[in-house]
């Protein structure tokens, strides 16, 4: 599982709101934007959660090889390890899944983890989720090679781990379409929403 790191600010966010203290309280506004791939308010929906505030990038290796990072943590459980990671990758490998190759390839993960086969309407590639560790994963390989990996990760009344593979297919539906056309959009320093800034 990739760790967040510390919360570091970036460029601000377009249109971000001067009352980010109640952004935290309350969780993200519905109609905030969320890493440039959709709403809070549909992201939200997806995930039957509240996102709390979120973090994300976007760079370029070079020509064809962009890279979007994205963080997410909630209202109902902010530890790191429960919280939303997303990356859309140029060299097709993750280190989500904890294998022993540190960053593992879509052939290698696919035949390591148990997993399921699963579609996406219009878009080229396969890809699988997989419920592992204790962990919901999403994953899509699209022909170019670049990979789209979201691990996160639901706990019941109790605090025990269950299987949210469910509500990752559905929120992976919506972002594997458009995942390559936000990573090769305009460079994106990291940001933080709501502001470290705004709460001093």
């Amino acid at each position: 599982m990739v760790l967040l790191p510390a919360l570091v600010v970036g460029v601000s966010l377009a249109g971000c709101a001067t009352g980010s203290e109640k952004a935290r309280d309350e969780g993200v506004p519905g109609d905030v934007k969320v890493c440039d791939l959709m709403t809070a308010g549909d992201m939200n929906s997806a995930l039957d959660r509240r996102i709390k505030y979120f973090a994300f990038s976007k760079y370029s290796y070079g020509e064809n090889k962009p890279v979007l990072t994205c963080m997410v943590l909630f209202t109902d459980h902010e530890e790191v390890g429960d919280g939303l990671d997303i990356e859309y990758e140029y060299n097709g490998q993750t280190g989500y899944f904890g294998l022993p190759d540190i960053m593992a390839d879509y052939d290698y993960v696919k035949a390591e983890v148990p997993h399921e086969m699963v579609s996406v309407e219009g878009v080229e590639g396969e890809g699988f989720t997989a419920y592992w560790k204790g962990n919901s994963f999403f994953v899509w390989q699209y022909p170019s090679g670049h990979l789209l990996a979201m691990s996160s990760s639901w706990r019941d009344a109790q605090g025990n781990s269950v299987d949210g593979t469910d509500k990752m297919l559905a929120l992976g539906r919506s972002i594997a379409p458009i995942a390559p056309d936000v990573a090769s959009g305009p460079r994106q320093k990291r940001t933080v929403y709501p502001s470290p800034l705004d709460s001093q």
